[in-house]
């Protein structure tokens, strides 16, 4: 239940999991921005060619995939040294109530439902005849922004309260 320390707490600062999810959105975009760049930089030079280079497609986003796992452990481990050096205590940032629970799980139904929504658009596209890479794309931008989404709905259902 979202009690009165829990009120104060938030209004003095962002909980941890409030500022995990922040610096997972950050780099959620800054991956997804990345890629973009990259992907057109190598388009521009006439490095790949878009419909039938499917293992540089392949290679790509799993480079990217490893690059945002391993930032989301660095990240992790960061905002635990950080709150750990602010707050000068030792506290189970591991632990999770029933009201955490149930956010995250709120928060991970719409993202499912975003990364279905990725899935059908990419197999629309095929349907339609696109190249193989619009359904590559396409199935990669809707995980990372089904992500988002639901660090954005995290956010906001522990701001409200539940």
């Amino acid at each position: 239940m979202y009690t009165q320390e829990n009120r104060i707490e938030n209004e003095e600062g962002l909980s941890h999991p409030e500022k995990r999810n922040i610096a997972y959105i950050i780099c959620n975009i800054l991956v997804l921005l990345l890629y973009s760049i990259y992907v057109f930089r190598k388009y521009q030079q006439g490095e790949i060619n878009l419909a039938e280079d499917l293992s540089f497609w392949g290679l790509t986003i799993l480079i990217f995939v490893a690059i945002s796992v391993v930032v989301r452990i660095v990240i992790e481990i960061l905002l635990n040294i950080i709150n750990a050096i602010v707050t000068r205590k030792e506290e189970d940032l591991s632990f999770t109530d029933e009201r955490d629970k149930l956010i995250e799980l709120k928060a991970i139904k719409i993202s499912e439902v975003v990364v279905g929504i990725g899935f059908l658009l990419s197999m629309i596209s095929l349907v339609v005849k696109m190249p193989p890479f619009v359904m590559i794309n396409v199935i990669f931008f809707s995980l990372f922004i089904g992500d988002i989404i639901g660090s954005v709905a995290q956010l906001f259902y522990y701001r409200r309260g539940f």
